[in-house]
């Protein structure tokens, strides 16, 4: 795939000879698609160590609103021509828990990516992160969860297709039937694993036209 894509780089380069603007356009589109594949390919990759337990959390005791501060911070400059807004709340003083934030920077960033994407031009994301007790089995008292939400402005999704989220290989439709947007699902499946195996909870709350919210929650110890 390396290989086909760097003689697709030479091409668009004109080292094969002159490359009309239909050329450009098809070369640049088969670009686009080669980088889907290896995205594709890396994400089954990184599911299938995560559910063979083949990924060791590489933990360490720190502040989960200092990863999410640092991770909005990096798309505030690329949707700056979108005119969205990326807003940042959190909690003061939250405890410090033990977390790998290396995963946890992924499932934020698979997380905003995705907000950026289903939310229209001047519509709005808010990232939040606080302290709550939630029950993490039926019939077991609360305990204490730090937790981080990241709210988007867009349609929503569907009620029928909230179930079907963190499935593999699910293909959600967003957006007006002009503008339809596609998704393997597996980036959201590997935030689920990841989040499961810090023994956390993932979820998302969404009405169609009202925008979504995903959740997720790590436990304090």
């Amino acid at each position: 795939i390396a290989g086909l894509k760097q003689s697709i780089g030479y091409l668009l380069k004109g080292m094969a000879g002159p490359v009309g603007d239909h050329q450009k356009e098809l070369l640049g589109y088969m670009t686009a698609s080669i980088d889907k594949v290896v995205t594709l390919l890396s994400d089954m990759m990184d599911l299938t160590k995560l559910e063979g337990g083949r990924v060791r959390l590489n933990k360490g005791i720190g502040n989960v609103s200092d990863t999410v501060s640092k991770i909005s911070q990096e798309f505030r400059v690329p949707i700056q021509s979108t005119k969205i807004t990326l807003d940042f709340h959190t909690e003061p003083d939250l405890p410090p828990i033990e977390f790998d934030s290396e995963k946890i920077a992924q499932v934020l960033q698979n997380f905003i990516s995705n907000a950026i994407k289903y939310t229209p031009e001047q519509g709005a994301i808010v990232v939040q992160v606080r302290k709550v007790a939630l029950v993490a089995e039926e019939g077991q008292p609360p305990a204490d969860y730090v937790l981080v939400s990241i709210f988007n402005s867009g349609s929503g999704i569907p009620k029928d297709q909230l179930p079907l989220i963190f499935d593999r290989y699910r293909d959600i439709v967003a957006g007006k039937s002009e503008d339809k947007k596609r998704s393997t699902g597996l980036g959201l499946v590997i935030c689920q694993r990841i989040v499961e195996a810090h023994n956390g909870k993932i979820w998302v709350e969404s009405e169609a036209g009202k925008g979504a919210t995903f959740y997720f929650a790590l436990p304090i110890r």
